[in-house]
């Protein structure tokens, strides 16, 4: 499977998901919008990534370490591009056979070009459960709807 037919199936999936919660969906052409579906006038943007594994060597003071992660690394960006007009709401798929998916409000997501949700061999405080916590968090639509309108 292409990474675009990875893509367009997430959005199909996310696009269920959210009409399985009686929310009213629309699915648009992310070239022309910008953004991949629009849920209660808000901006949702799709990304889709497998969960994989990846090493990675620091070097500190002519000491490597090598650090090994399991993890999934979403991109903000499209073509080295950050969106000139961000989206409301990330949907953040992990695809596999039981595909998840986490709702994360734009302010909620961490700065730079990319996204990760990483589980180090080492013990590491925070960082999974605090992308975890926004799994089929479905009540982000209405709180984000509710800050917009205040």
């Amino acid at each position: 499977m292409t990474r675009v037919e990875l893509h367009r199936q997430g959005v199909a999936w996310v696009a269920r998901r959210l009409r399985k919660q009686g929310l009213d969906v629309e699915i648009l052409h992310p070239r022309s919008a910008g953004t991949d579906i629009t849920c209660r006038g808000l901006s949702i943007a799709v990304r889709v990534a497998r969960w994989r594994s990846f090493d990675k060597l620091i070097t500190v003071n002519g000491t490597a370490y090598r650090y090994h992660y399991d993890g999934c690394l979403w991109n903000r960006h499209a073509h080295n591009k950050m969106p000139t007009t961000p989206p409301d709401v990330y949907a953040l798929v992990i695809w596999s056979r039981a595909p998840r998916v986490m709702f994360v409000p734009y302010r909620e997501v961490p700065g730079g070009p990319t996204i990760q949700l990483v589980r180090s061999t080492k013990r590491r405080r925070g960082g999974v459960q605090k992308m975890l916590r926004w799994e089929n968090r479905f009540d982000v639509f209405q709180s984000v709807t509710d800050e917009s309108a205040a």
